[in-house]
């Protein structure tokens, strides 16, 4: 449900406000498909539409819409899917198990084709059993063939990304009671890359602290 509030359009061009009043409609008529709500929100993020009556995108979406940035991240990236893969995706669960495939157009591509060949109408479910069978050796372990080549900058810039993703786990509740304050059920969300990462860290640490 959206949240009432007061905009003022006066220091907006028309012809914006006017686009910006086309595109909360989208949104407006009740999220109808994930792609339409989350394409209006693409065009209203990187035009700043919403600047004049918010400080920024995340405060619009909490306002008006009553969702957080992740959610806007989540409508934006499967709008963002549908326009790659050849043929609609039906489900926002479908986008999101595509999800971690979003920078690599062709294999996106290529395993959409083949869940829709075994699977004409899919669900979350079956694409995540295609997705692990074609991007997932059956060890789980890091994919040493695609390892990305780093400088030793980009390595340390690397490895504080890693360290501050891991203070986060670290304060994060025990994964039972996490899992329980997640919004919707866990199978709708890409564990695909988790599972790579499990892999990669215990690699790492069998790395760092080898067995005496």
């Amino acid at each position: 449900m959206a949240i009432c509030y007061t905009l003022r359009m006066a220091s907006v061009p028309v012809a914006q406000a006017s686009r910006f009043a086309e595109l909360e409609s989208v949104i407006q008529r009740g999220l109808a498909t994930f792609v339409e709500v989350g394409a209006a929100l693409t065009e209203i993020r990187e035009r700043r539409l919403y600047r004049d009556g918010f400080t920024s995108f995340e405060q619009y979406c909490k306002d008006r819409w009553g969702f957080n940035r992740q959610r806007a991240a989540q409508l934006i990236g499967a709008a963002r899917l549908s326009t790659i893969v050849d043929s609609p995706l039906p489900s926002e669960g479908v986008a999101r198990e595509l999800a971690p495939l979003k920078n690599d157009a062709p294999r996106l591509r290529a395993a959409w084709a083949e869940v829709v060949a075994e699977k004409p109408k899919p669900t979350a479910q079956d694409v995540r059993a295609v997705l692990r069978r074609v991007t997932i050796p059956d060890d789980e372990g890091p994919d040493e063939s695609s390892a990305q080549a780093l400088s030793d900058e980009q390595a340390q810039a690397a490895f504080d990304a890693l360290s501050d993703a891991c203070a986060i786990v670290a304060d994060l509740k025990p994964p039972r009671e996490f899992l329980a304050m997640l919004p919707g059920s866990v199978q709708e969300y890409p564990l695909i890359q988790l599972r790579r990462a499990s892999a990669w860290l215990r690699a790492f640490f069998e790395e760092i602290e080898p067995d005496e």
